[in-house]
């Protein structure tokens, strides 16, 4: 029977995926470092809860039907997690483009002639 542990876990989950989706709507160097931990937790919650649910016969169905909406809603910040992860890896593989690029110059052609002369790079922001 899915009882109230099992919607504490599946909450868990989610609490744990919000804390993650938080940390990249800033994805900075220390940021993306605290999301890892914050995913690990989710994924032993929902481990957890897969061996409750497997383990029980599921009756009660109001209780059944709370542990849907709260996977649906898992389902949906799953998938702005992802979004928001692959902007972030889009943005820092952006930089280090930027970064690289001031390293090197480059021909008309697009060949690599050598490294730029000795200069500062400066970002504010």
């Amino acid at each position: 029977m899915i009882s109230k542990a099992e919607l504490n876990l599946a909450r868990a989950a989610g609490a744990h995926l919000d804390q993650a989706r938080a940390l990249l709507l800033s994805p900075t160097l220390s940021a993306l470092l605290r999301v890892t931990p914050a995913l690990e937790a989710s994924m032993e919650d929902l481990a957890q809860l897969e061996q409750h649910v497997r383990s029980g016969v599921v009756s009660e169905l109001e209780t059944k039907q709370e542990l849907r909406r709260e996977l649906r809603s898992f389902k949906n910040s799953l998938k702005g997690v992802e979004r928001l992860m692959a902007g972030a890896a889009a943005f820092h593989s952006g930089w280090a483009g930027l970064i690289g690029a001031t390293a090197q110059t480059y021909s008309r052609t697009g060949q690599i002639e050598g490294p730029v002369a000795a200069g500062n790079t400066s970002v504010r922001g």
